[in-house]
């Protein structure tokens, strides 16, 4: 009777417990649907501040005793800074191969993909009364450049023409002296004046006499001829003039002979080298101005056809030339900035030179053996697929991790990558070999190796937590709260690294962006439908669900 009597007890305390869950769940939930505006939003901030991106590989850890140091490419060797058994430290370049056409290719790269850059920013964001005035200040300010230009060309060749007459005058009037045919004549000749012709040859002079005294005669260079006043200059033509002394005698046989220029003169070779040095400095400076004209013009022409590309809407088509366009230079510079990475040839670790086989000057074919280093070196190799490869150069940071030893993270850099790939399943992979900055005695030969490799350090750029940025169609954008509600803002990415992205326009430095959304209404509703579920009860002193 008594277990009786304390069962209904129990059944009734059950009883009001569910009628009190039930009409509270009721209430709340009552509540939280009349809520139907409870949102809130979680923001982060733009900040500024150093973005790094990486790649991944795996890999096996290695020793390498030896590695020979050859190039990718065919050309000279400008530099050779190693000998046989020279002490070398890694990064420490070891030769250079001419760089003169690798480092136009880059410049040139990246000028193209600035302006493919350009192109299609400017595409996306369609024109304004801002955009038509800045074009056409850019239109007024191309003009402007390209007049500068082709002054400074006119400029240039005036001046480029004058050192090269001042250089020829003084190559043509250096050290001048009349040479006699003959010793029969005991007169001296002096010259005096200024050679002002631009021809080389030589002035012949003759002297005859006559019933009123000697005269002279000059052919050649000069056609003058006179009766001879000793002791006073007399002219030959083309600026020189001859005095003869008022001492010696004159003898008919002999002819004098002024050559222009006095190639025996002890300081011919070093006037003549001025000369020279002249006109291949006038050929060279014209050229650069000439290349400044042509820039400039170019430079006028795009800015004329961006006008016209800006007051048009763009199509489908344009904008899928625009990205193409990025696509491809981006491309080119990254091979562009490969080829000029490849000239330098350095010493991938510490050890010492075995063999140094060229020398400056010498030219080399892709592959040839230029030094050999040896060394006990711990090195990782892995293999990157094409994609990762293409971002990967001689010399980038890296760290690497260990699946056999907890805890360890060692450093080091990129010393080797295959310009050959293998293929395998129709995916095409190569091998990076990367050396440890410090040696450790824990790496074993043949241990599972993951390296991250830094591609890319970009200092002091915007950035946002890579949640915040959203994508619709082939734009990306931003939320900013405005009295509490979100609004969309249009943004241009650059690079990311999964976990922050940068941004290149649409935002400034402090604003803050919505990362996450939360609804408090549905996390309600959700907890009282749940909290009404009996057979999640469980009351003290009673077995089972019921």
């Amino acid at each position: 009777m008594k277990f009786t009597q304390s069962l209904l007890r129990k059944k009734y305390l059950l009883a009001a417990i569910v009628v009190v869950i039930a009409v509270g769940s009721y209430y709340f939930y009552k509540q939280s649907g009349s809520k139907s505006g409870a949102v809130s939003y979680v923001t982060g901030q733009v900040t500024k501040g150093t973005l790094v991106t990486s790649v991944s590989g795996t890999g096996q850890a290695e020793t390498s005793d030896q590695m020979d140091i050859k190039p990718v490419s065919d050309g000279r060797l400008t530099a050779v800074n190693v000998k046989n058994n020279q002490q070398v430290k890694a990064g420490d370049v070891v030769a250079i191969v001419d760089q003169q056409s690798a480092a136009n290719s880059v410049a040139q790269a990246r000028a193209n993909l600035a302006q493919a850059q350009a192109s299609y920013d400017k595409l996306m964001a369609g024109a304004t009364d801002i955009d038509v005035q800045t074009q056409q200040l850019s239109i007024q300010s191309a003009q402007q450049s390209l007049d500068q230009a082709k002054k400074n060309y006119s400029f240039t060749v005036t001046e480029q023409q004058q050192a090269v007459d001042k250089a020829l005058s003084s190559l043509l009037n250096n050290d001048l002296e009349a040479d006699p045919s003959d010793p029969n004549s005991t007169v001296t000749l002096t010259l005096s004046g200024n050679y002002t012709g631009t021809d080389k040859g030589a002035y012949n002079i003759t002297v005859y006499q006559n019933g009123n005294g000697y005269f002279y005669s000059a052919s050649g260079l000069g056609t003058e001829s006179g009766q001879i006043n000793r002791g006073l200059a007399q002219p030959l033509g083309n600026g020189m003039y001859v005095t003869f002394s008022t001492s010696g005698n004159f003898s008919l046989s002999t002819k004098w002979v002024i050559n222009v220029p006095n190639t025996k003169s002890a300081t011919y070779l070093t006037v003549l080298n001025a000369y020279n040095s002249a006109v291949q400095n006038q050929q060279q400076t014209v050229e650069q101005a000439q290349a400044a004209v042509d820039s400039a013009q170019t430079a006028l022409d795009k800015a004329k056809l961006s006008l016209q590309n800006t007051l048009q809407p763009p199509t489908e088509s344009d904008i899928a030339s625009a990205k193409a366009q990025i696509t491809s230079a981006q491309a080119q510079l990254a091979n562009a900035q490969t080829a000029y990475d490849n000239t330098i040839l350095r010493a991938p670790f510490d050890g010492t030179m075995a063999s140094v086989d060229f020398s400056a000057g010498d030219k080399v074919t892709a592959g040839t053996v230029i030094a050999t280093i040896i060394t006990n070196q711990q090195v990782a190799k892995i293999s990157l697929n094409e994609v990762d490869v293409a971002k990967v150069r001689l010399g980038q940071k890296a760290t690497m991790t260990f699946d056999a030893v907890d805890g360890l993270t060692i450093t080091g850099r990129v010393i080797q990558i295959d310009t050959i790939g293998t293929v395998s399943q129709g995916v095409v992979s190569y091998n990076v070999t990367v050396a440890f900055d410090v040696q450790n005695d824990q790496v074993k030969p043949g241990m599972s190796v993951t390296v991250d490799i830094i591609t890319d350090v970009k200092q002091d750029v915007l950035m946002v937590p890579s949640g915040a940025v959203k994508t619709q169609g082939t734009q990306h954008y931003v939320q900013l709260l405005e009295n509490g509600q979100p609004k969309n803002q249009t943004v241009q990415v650059g690079s990311s690294n999964g976990t922050d992205t940068e941004i290149t326009s649409g935002l400034s430095e402090g604003q803050e962006v919505v990362t996450q959304t939360i609804n408090t209404s549905s996390t309600a509703a959700s907890t009282a439908r749940t909290s009404t579920t009996g057979a999640g009860i469980r009351i003290p002193g009673l077995g089972g669900g019921r």
